[in-house]
């Protein structure tokens, strides 16, 4: 009796190791099957990501010429975000940014980047990264810190092409990119993360309002400007000022003593300094925020509200400016140079779902002859992207266009 206790145990030993073992493979079995799941539907995911963007591109139309204004149709694709877009069993939802409403970090000035809520040490750090030469601001870096890191590196000295590569700008990390503000900044950018409020991917063609080219201040001569409505004695003036190198901006010439009001709408309208055909990082005053026009000083929040009021019908020329309240030629003359009316690059925000996997995604996209093709696809970094973009929790609408295999 007691030997065949002795077995029975033996086997009841036996018989748990086997259950325990079967039990550990299913368990890894299941494991696997999770993850190869989860990874299947994080592949679906971004095929969905990229449909997106693609049918962005396929729907992007009304872009001829300038301006680009809130009425074109490619602001209501996606209605805001508020759309999801329904392939099968899974979705997305996109909201179309025009690139040219944020600040450009390539381009910003000092004062821009100090107003977006930067620090002494981060706008040093970050002109210093984008400009030519090996002498650094006094709280920036160049070549000497960064070869001195852990993991050394060379300043780039060049513009940056994508948003994440401050985080190799001494000063910058996640949290100041991807994290809201704590505190009001002097321009109220209270909410918005810097990865919100900026970019580095906006260019705009130089055109008149009928999308021809503009006149170079340079080599315009008296009889066109007297021919565009410039009184005689101030086209005399100008052309006189320009000697000794020419104009480097427009701030400068409407800087001129006899400059009047009806005289700087003629030459925000027609005329421009320098012959580039487009130009990176102008602000589009028919798309931009209030909060983005205030990373000028000069424009207050009164000036800011009246422009932004007035993209419900839009700016169709920059001369157009003069007739908001409170944007004198004072004004013009620190901010012409940085504003346009029109666009040639786009953000669309996505969110795509599959199954348990969700993923946000920004795809740039340009215009080149008017034709837009995408430029680049990033993963979005944003800890709550659906707070950071202003979405609602849940579309409003639903639409299928298309059905998976």
């Amino acid at each position: 009796m007691n030997r065949r206790g002795g077995v029975l145990i033996v086997v009841l030993v036996v018989l748990t190791a086997t259950i325990s073992t079967l039990a550990v493979v299913l368990a890894s079995s299941n494991t696997e099957f999770r993850a190869s799941l989860y990874r299947s539907e994080r592949v679906q995911t971004r095929l969905l990501a990229e449909s997106a963007a693609r049918y962005v591109v396929a729907n992007f139309v009304d872009l001829t010429s300038a301006p680009v204004t809130q009425l074109d149709s490619w602001y209501e694709l996606g209605s805001q975000g508020n759309e999801r877009f329904m392939v099968g069993t899974g979705s997305f939802r996109f909201q179309v940014i025009d690139a040219a409403s944020l600040v450009n970090l390539n381009t910003a000035t000092e004062e821009q980047l100090e107003n977006l809520g930067l620090t002494t040490e981060q706008v040093e750090s970050l002109e210093d990264w984008r400009e030519d030469g090996q002498n650094p601001r006094l709280e920036g870096a160049k070549d000497e810190y960064y070869t001195q890191l852990d993991q050394p590196y060379l300043t780039k000295l060049r513009r940056m092409d994508t948003l994440d590569e401050l985080l190799l700008v001494r000063g910058f990390d996640g949290q100041t990119i991807y994290q809201a503000p704590q505190q009001t900044t002097t321009s109220g950018n209270l909410g918005r993360a810097l990865a919100i409020a900026a970019t580095v991917d906006s260019f705009s063609p130089t055109t008149s309002p009928a999308g021809q080219p503009l006149i170079n201040l340079n080599s315009a001569t008296t009889q066109s400007l007297q021919q565009a409505g410039i009184p005689q004695d101030l086209a005399t003036t100008i052309i006189l000022s320009r000697a000794g190198g020419g104009f480097t901006s427009m701030g400068q010439v409407l800087r001129i003593p006899a400059m009047t009001t009806q005289a700087a709408t003629i030459l925000a309208n027609q005329f421009v300094v320098g012959g580039e055909p487009r130009k990176e990082g102008l602000i589009n005053i028919n798309t931009a925020s209030e909060e983005t026009l205030e990373t000028f000083s000069v424009i207050t929040p009164d000036i800011a509200q009246n422009i932004v009021s007035r993209q419900s019908t839009g700016f169709q020329s920059l001369g157009e400016l003069f007739q908001i309240p409170g944007y004198t030629v004072q004004v013009a003359a620190d901010t012409i140079d940085h504003f346009t009316t029109n666009s040639e690059t786009f953000i669309v925000r996505i969110l795509a779902e599959k199954g348990s996997v969700r993923l946000a995604m920004e795809a740039v996209v340009s215009l080149n002859n008017n034709r837009p093709r995408i430029l680049k696809m990033t993963e979005s970094p944003l800890e709550d992207p659906l707070t950071s973009w202003a979405w609602q929790d849940e579309a409003t609408t639903e639409t299928v266009v298309g059905v998976e295999p």
